[in-house]
C-alpha cells in the first residue's frame, strides 16, 4: 500500500500551488464573513464608475498589479491610467484632477511613496482608495477607502507571492463588479480589444 504524501513532503511546486489556494480560500472566507469589507469594496467600485478617470498606482510587484488593473478597467470602458508610485512627487501630481480617483496597491500599507499621497490629493478633492494587507498601517489610517487583501506564507517569508495572488483576485472582483453594473457585453469588450487572438475570436 502506497503511503500518502504529507504536506511537508510535497514538492515546492505543489506546495506553492497549495499556498496560493489557501490564500484565495482565506480571502473568500474573509469577505464572506465580513460585510463591512464587502461594502467597502462595493463603494470603491461605485466611486470608480462615478470618476472621470481612475489613476492606479503602486511600486514593486504591487505596481505590476496596479498596472494590470488600469489595463483591465480600460478594456471594459473605464478610463484608467497607471502612475508609477515614485513619480507622483516628481511632477505626475499634475495628472490628478478633480473628479478623478486614485487607487493604490501596497501589501504592507506602509509604502512611503504612497503614504505621502493623501496630503497632496485631499486639497484637490481627489479620493484615495488603497488595496492593502492590513488596516493597521499608514495607508490604512490615511486613505479614504481601505480594501483589505490579507495574505501570509510569502516565499521565504519575503518574496511577494501570496500577496500578489490575493491582490489580483481583488482586481478581478472589482472588474467583475464594473462589468455587472455597466452591463458590458462581449461585443463591447471586443470594440476595445480588436487585436490579437481575442479580437480575432469575435470576427
Amino acid at each position: 500500500m502506497a503511503l500518502r504524501k504529507t504536506f511537508s513532503t510535497l514538492s515546492p511546486i505543489a506546495t506553492s500551488f497549495l499556498h496560493d489556494l489557501q490564500a484565495l480560500t482565506s480571502l473568500s472566507k474573509f469577505y464572506n464573513s465580513n460585510p463591512t469589507a464587502t461594502s467597502t469594496l462595493a463603494t470603491v467600485v461605485q466611486e470608480i464608475l462615478a470618476a472621470n478617470r481612475v489613476l492606479v498606482t503602486g511600486i514593486g510587484k504591487s505596481g505590476y498589479v496596479a498596472r494590470r488593473m488600469a489595463a483591465s478597467l480600460a478594456s471594459v470602458g473605464v478610463p484608467s491610467h497607471f502612475v508609477h508610485g515614485t513619480e507622483w512627487v516628481h511632477g505626475d501630481l499634475g495628472v490628478a484632477c478633480t473628479g478623478d480617483i486614485v487607487v493604490g496597491f501596497s501589501h504592507s500599507g506602509n509604502t512611503e511613496e504612497l503614504a505621502v499621497l493623501p496630503q497632496f490629493l485631499k486639497p484637490r478633492g481627489i479620493p484615495l482608495a488603497v488595496v492593502i494587507g492590513a488596516s493597521d498601517s499608514t495607508l490604512g489610517r490615511l486613505a479614504d477607502h481601505v480594501v483589505l487583501a490579507p495574505a501570509t506564507n510569502e516565499l521565504i517569508e519575503k518574496v511577494p507571492s501570496r500577496s500578489i495572488v490575493v491582490q489580483e483576485a481583488v482586481v478581478n472582483a472589482i472588474v467583475a463588479q464594473v462589468i455587472d453594473r455597466t452591463n458590458v457585453t462581449t461585443d463591447d469588450f471586443l470594440v476595445n480589444h480588436p487585436g490579437g487572438s481575442i479580437g480575432r475570436s469575435g470576427v
